[in-house]
């Protein structure tokens, strides 16, 4: 009886403690606490086993057990990551949407005042100028829309192969009407007639949009502005597009922060239309479409935007 009873209390030692350990584990994860409990018995200890195959069951439970922690553990990052988006746009929202929200307050309250009456010539221009704010925070929010769900991977790209130097002919052509771009030299070289990509062709349209505005935007007149399209067949095997001025160049603390969304912070004035997105933008809708951009500028020297793409494997010849 006493050999049963030492039997017994052995047998249920070896085998209850890894009972334990589990449903501590267990525990552990329903109360988000993503990590295998401490204790003198744990799975991975094999050593402790003198027949291994006899817990063969334990150690399949133990993977499941370690597999479902590093999953629950990443869902939850992704959350926070993604509570941490969300905060930082609906602030990034609200601060920039004040402005224009106070010089439309600030004509409402001059329109609708008993003190003043207003010539209609006068209220033409108070109009217009309300009109430009509204246009800007649409354009705002529309961007604010986009660049996150560019980052949360939660916009639906729709790819079909196009010819990429019509895309960027359509661009230039498109910019070329600017004001800003008045006084400003274009040139635009291919080494082919047809480069074909697959591409969602309304945001990679927008990407460089944003890339060729930016050094139309912030050169002085006169600054030289170049874009080169060409297949590069070394290994691998890429497109690559170069957009290069000889304007004012940034720093070294500019370009690393560029493509930051907020670095330099947005404006309603009259002197900077944009939302201060477009970068971000840009950078994002390359990225989705497996491509890369890097940049090199130096202050006086001019900037150079260097985007190259994966090259597009059976193609079809696209009619002109």
């Amino acid at each position: 009886m006493i050999i049963g009873i030492l039997l017994a209390l052995f047998f249920g030692r070896q085998l209850g403690a890894p009972l334990l350990h589990t449903v501590s584990w267990i525990e552990n994860l329903s109360n988000e606490k993503y990590e295998e409990p401490f204790s003198k018995w744990k799975f991975n200890q094999k050593k402790r086993w003198r027949n291994k195959t006899k817990y063969s069951t334990y150690e399949e439970l133990t993977q499941a057990l370690s597999n479902l922690t590093s999953t629950l553990q990443r869902n939850s990052e992704e959350r926070e990551l993604l509570e941490k988006t969300r905060e930082e746009w609906l602030t990034g929202v609200s601060h920039d949407l004040k402005t224009p929200l106070s010089v439309i307050k600030g004509y409402i309250v001059l329109l609708s005042s008993r003190e003043y009456e207003w010539e209609q010539d006068k209220i033409r221009q108070f109009s217009r100028i309300m009109e430009n704010r509204v246009e800007y925070m649409e354009q705002l929010i529309e961007d604010f829309n986009l660049t996150f769900q560019l980052k949360n991977d939660s916009i639906p790209i729709q790819f079909e192969q196009n010819n990429l130097v019509n895309i960027l002919k359509d661009v230039l052509e498109q910019l070329y009407r600017l004001p800003e771009s008045k006084n400003k030299m274009f040139s635009f070289e291919s080494s082919k007639e047809q480069i074909i990509l697959n591409m969602d062709t309304r945001y990679l349209k927008r990407a460089f949009e944003n890339l060729i505005a930016n050094c139309i935007k912030h050169n002085p007149p006169e600054t030289n502005i170049k874009i080169f399209l060409h297949e590069d067949l070394s290994y691998p095997r890429q497109i690559r597009v170069v957009i290069k001025d000889d304007g004012v160049g940034m720093d070294q603390e500019t370009i690393e922060h560029l493509f930051d969304r907020y670095y330099r912070g947005t404006s309603a004035s009259s002197n900077n239309q944009g939302t201060g997105l477009g970068m971000a933008i840009a950078r994002q809708i390359i990225i989705a479409h497996g491509g890369e951009i890097d940049i090199k500028s130096k202050p006086q020297l001019g900037t150079k935007y260097n985007i190259t793409f994966p090259l597009c494997t059976n193609i079809e010849k696209i009619p002109k």
